[in-house]
């Protein structure tokens, strides 16, 4: 009777999952095919050179954006299956931190661009309507509340409809010939229609109590999350490093040829972000109830990572030809050959993500840091 009992909560268990990795998975593959197909138009309107300026004011951005996270997405995480009747300290908390780093993200961000690129007004500004961006990061949080409670529907569906509604607005400043600071204003018009989604979403599934702020804990969050936090930067500064480093050798031209294959090499992103972020609190709990089944659910997880890496990276490559002619068109030629290359970087990608999840509920961020920090310093002497 307790077998049987154990085998239907085991089964309903999966299912959730199964229904959260869907809804997951909708809503990464809709915000990449609009980001390839509308990203593609927008990048033939401005042409290479405007391209390439805001692409790089967008790799700047990132890594900023990624430091005012404050390296706490993956402790929330797993936090929170473990402590439910702490939720509300841990939302309040996390939300209240982000808040004061996405104000002194935005000074900083303005300030460094102004240093960076001086006398350039147009990235000046253009950081300055990106940086708004920064106040509404903190909207997240609803997401990583529903996620724990595998019911990411509530948080899919209003995502779906900001991108909708960014899509949407992109098309038509194209159509209506807008300049290029109005682009950026995209993102935050996104941003704003997110956060305002999500709070409607989650007013339809509140925690227990109000949020609230414990001192205490968060400084136990920031101690355990300071290594997180610095690799975190160390991987997005990898990633982007080059974007940034090839506007001071190429110029603009060349970074928004590279910068337009971008998209469709990172598309494919949205796989092992959507299956380790719904996976998450099934693995926090196994690692507690069942340490061999922990183990063998990850040697399961890091193989299906590398075949469908293989898989995809081989058919980017073959396809890069066509799908810049047609999508990015004459004046982007010679893009092609940037993403038959770049295309497997999907096989790290994969692997990287699956192992970071891995490192993060074992406990293990020295590990991390080392990593990328490593990777950091190889990419940085390589470009």
């Amino acid at each position: 009777m307790q077998a049987c009992q154990l085998t239907i909560q085991g089964w309903r268990l999966a299912s959730r999952v199964a229904s959260n990795t869907g809804w997951l998975m909708l809503d990464r593959v809709l915000r990449m095919v609009m980001g390839v197909l509308v990203g593609a138009w927008v990048a033939r309107y401005l042409g290479p050179e405007k391209f390439g300026a805001l692409a790089y004011v967008l790799a700047f951005m990132s890594i900023v954006q990624t430091a005012c996270l404050l390296g706490l997405d993956m402790v929330v995480a797993r936090e929170l299956p473990r402590q439910v009747s702490r939720a509300h300290e841990i939302l309040g908390t996390v939300l209240r931190l982000r808040v004061l780093a996405g104000a002194l993200g935005m000074l900083a961000s303005c300030a460094a661009m102004s240093l960076l690129r001086h006398g350039d007004a147009e990235a000046l500004a253009i950081t300055g309507v990106l940086a708004l961006m920064l106040l509404l990061q903190p909207a997240d949080l609803v997401d990583a509340w529903f996620q724990s409670r595998t019911q990411s529907r509530q948080a899919v569906l209003p995502r779906i409809g900001a991108i909708i509604v960014v899509s949407v607005a992109r098309v038509t400043l194209v159509l209506t010939g807008a300049p290029l600071w109005t682009f950026a204003a995209a993102y935050v018009l996104e941003a704003v229609v997110a956060a305002s989604l999500l709070h409607w979403a989650y007013t339809t599934a509140r925690t227990e109590r109000k949020w609230a702020w414990n001192s205490e804990l968060a400084a136990s969050l920031l101690r355990e999350s300071s290594l997180v936090l610095i690799s975190a930067i160390f991987i997005i500064g990898y990633m982007r490093v080059d974007q940034i480093l090839l506007r001071s050798i190429a110029g603009e031209e060349q970074l928004g040829l590279y910068s337009s294959i971008l998209p469709f090499s990172a598309a494919p992103h949205v796989i092992p972000a959507t299956l380790c972020a719904s996976l998450t609190p099934l693995l926090v709990r196994l690692r507690e109830t069942n340490l061999e089944l922990f183990t063998l659910r990850f040697q399961q997880l890091f193989s299906a990572m590398f075949w469908l890496s293989i898989g995809i990276s081989v058919s980017l490559a073959l396809t890069s030809k066509p799908l810049v002619q047609w999508l990015l068109g004459p004046t982007f030629a010679g893009a092609e050959r940037s993403l038959a290359i770049h295309a497997f970087t999907n096989i790290a990608v994969f692997w990287g993500v699956a192992q970071t999840l891995y490192l993060s509920i074992t406990g293990r961020t020295k590990l991390i840091f080392a990593q990328t920090a490593l990777g950091l310093l190889v990419s940085v002497i390589i470009n």
